[in-house]
């Protein structure tokens, strides 16, 4: 279903929450070819998310280290312009808001590499 959308929509970004997959589940399984899917997965029952773009761009996900959430961010290259970041997050409806408290660990790392190596 989802690479029917694609191919209705042609999105360049894809950004999806709760994808409910886990390792068993190749990404080529429901996404176009076109697309270069970045997944943290949790099981088939809930959560996981997953950022897909084009593969026309030059892409690289960025490291968050031992955070404890459902977060990933990736760094998109732009010509002639600073590189763009594209996040997803979830959050489980059942989680406390330390979850709230892990995302924004994860931020606060994701701005000190960026004030670290502004073009990274």
């Amino acid at each position: 279903m989802l690479a029917a959308v694609c191919d209705c929509v042609d999105p360049d970004i894809i950004i999806v929450t709760e994808t409910k997959l886990d390792n068993s589940v190749y990404s080529s399984e429901f996404l176009s070819a076109n697309y270069n899917a970045h997944r943290l997965d949790r099981n088939i029952n809930g959560g996981g998310v997953m950022v897909a773009i084009r593969n026309s761009y030059t892409i690289e996900e960025v490291a968050i280290d031992q955070v404890k959430c459902e977060f990933i961010c990736i760094r998109i290259a732009i010509q002639k312009s600073s590189p763009l970041y594209v996040a997803a997050y979830y959050r489980p409806p059942d989680e406390t808001a330390d979850q709230l408290d892990n995302f924004e660990t994860a931020l606060e790392q994701l701005q000190s590499k960026l004030k670290a190596k502004p073009h990274y």
